[in-house]
């Protein structure tokens, strides 16, 4: 099933947390987001990327990793925006039948020399496509105030909501600005999906989800160099 898999720079930090896979092909990013590339296992599938090279650089994101698997419908994406590392992926055979999207965030902090990093799992609830007037959103200050409390933790190793349900108190005061952000995000991602893989996903499709939370922080990780 994995057999039909293209892969930009298969160095994906998260591949068994996130659920991907080995034995990635791999290609220049530079020359597929130019054009069109095929698999090398001769799919008649082709995969266009310069409109989605267009709507990065209007959005201000750098994609940095993409493995594609064809024959399974995984999409493993990786970007940087707003000073932040994500991580998440797209499932195209049940993704109308999942109402949240997963998210890897990783960010960093340099204090007297030193530097730590964590990684926050976030799930959002499913919505449309980013508008096309929508303004670029650059900074994310929902984010930056919710790592800046888990660093003020001083946390070793991993929490997850099922050991703390003091979790959802680390967005007290900031629900709603990170709602906004991960509402763009979401959006964001969508967009950029179908511009990679155009008619994978329904227009306006509505998402049910029965946990009724918009925002959900899954776990904690402190990241130890």
């Amino acid at each position: 099933m994995l057999d039909k898999i293209i892969n930009i720079k298969a160095t994906l930090p998260y591949q068994k947390e996130l659920g991907v896979y080995n034995n990635l092909e791999t290609a220049n990013l530079e020359r597929i987001l130019a054009g069109t590339v095929k698999t090398t296992q001769g799919s008649k599938d082709s995969i266009k990327f310069s409109p989605a090279a267009h709507f990065l650089a209007r959005i201000n994101w750098r994609l940095k990793d993409l493995a594609i698997d064809n024959e399974g419908g995984k999409l493993l994406i990786a970007f940087s925006a707003g000073g932040y590392e994500i991580h998440t992926e797209i499932d195209f055979l049940k993704f109308h039948l999942t109402a949240r999207q997963f998210y890897e965030i990783t960010g960093i902090r340099v204090s007297g020399g030193k530097t730590a990093r964590a990684r926050i799992r976030i799930s959002a609830a499913k919505k449309g496509r980013l508008p096309q007037d929508e303004k670029a959103l650059l900074s994310f200050p929902g984010l930056d105030e919710l790592f800046k409390r888990v660093f003020s933790l001083e946390l070793s190793g991993e929490i997850d909501k099922y050991y703390s349900s003091a979790l959802p108190e680390l967005m007290d005061g900031i629900r709603e600005t990170l709602i906004t952000e991960f509402d763009y995000i979401n959006g964001a991602l969508f967009t950029l999906i179908d511009r990679i893989s155009p008619g994978k996903m329904a227009p306006n499709y509505v998402y049910s989800d029965e946990r009724n939370e918009t925002l959900i922080i899954e776990k904690i990780k402190v990241l130890n160099d």
